[in-house]
């Protein structure tokens, strides 16, 4: 599988001091090859994917990188890869992830998002609404190839401060959430399972007041 992989994802891949991450890092590469692939119509194997100036993951080729758009993330068996035409942004991680709600919240919420947070009742409804907010704000980060080199406190993700509809949160799967920026307004979400062929395993409507819970939980890691 390595075959798949440029020489710096080699370096990074043997920089993995467990073997979970290790192997969810292999499977992402190796699928993002394979997905971007097919939409391009090519053999994974002659993609050429580098890092931006922020580390945002990029197509060598331009010819290529005027096709399509892409971002992938990564959280403990899960792999997430968004594709489109115009640059998108994507985040994912674990609902279990331990955070220090309130220091992170001072460095990295705004005013009105940790008035938000805190408004709810006890710590488990306040991480989930702070993972919502981060993942939102990752997405954005992630969008626009800048990393954290913004500041994302200036970043508004709550559903009413939104930017006019292009963040769209959902959870893939049981103790996961995921949030998708996109550059326009986001209608509706294709989502794929490499396992079961090119056909979409659902469509989610943006436009919902719940997050869906869409995907599938199995031993190893997951991409979709």
């Amino acid at each position: 599988m390595t075959d798949f992989l440029s020489d710096d994802e080699i370096i990074r891949l043997g920089g993995f001091k467990s073997v979970q991450a290790h192997d969810t890092y292999l499977v992402g590469r190796v699928t993002l090859r394979r997905v971007i692939g097919r939409y391009l119509d090519c053999d994974p194997k002659d993609l050429r994917i580098a890092a931006g100036q922020h580390g945002k993951p990029i197509l060598v080729e331009q010819r290529q990188r005027a096709q399509v758009e892409f971002n992938v993330s990564h959280a403990e068996q899960v792999v997430g890869i968004s594709v489109a035409r115009r640059p998108v942004g994507f985040d994912v991680e674990s609902t279990e992830r331990c955070v220090d709600i309130g220091a992170l919240s001072q460095r990295v919420m705004s005013v009105a998002e940790r008035a938000a947070i805190f408004s709810n009742c006890g710590i488990e409804a306040q991480r989930s609404c702070f993972l919502r907010y981060w993942t939102r704000k990752e997405a954005v980060l992630k969008r626009d190839g800048c990393g954290l080199s913004r500041d994302p406190t200036g970043i508004e993700t709550a559903e009413s401060m939104t930017q006019c509809g292009r963040i769209f949160s959902f959870a893939p799967r049981p103790g996961y959430i995921a949030s998708v920026a996109g550059s326009e307004m986001l209608t509706t979400i294709s989502l794929f399972d490499p396992a079961h062929g090119s056909e979409p395993t659902g469509i989610v409507p943006v436009m919902k007041t719940k997050i869906p819970t869409i995907g599938r939980s199995h031993g190893g890691p997951d991409a979709w």
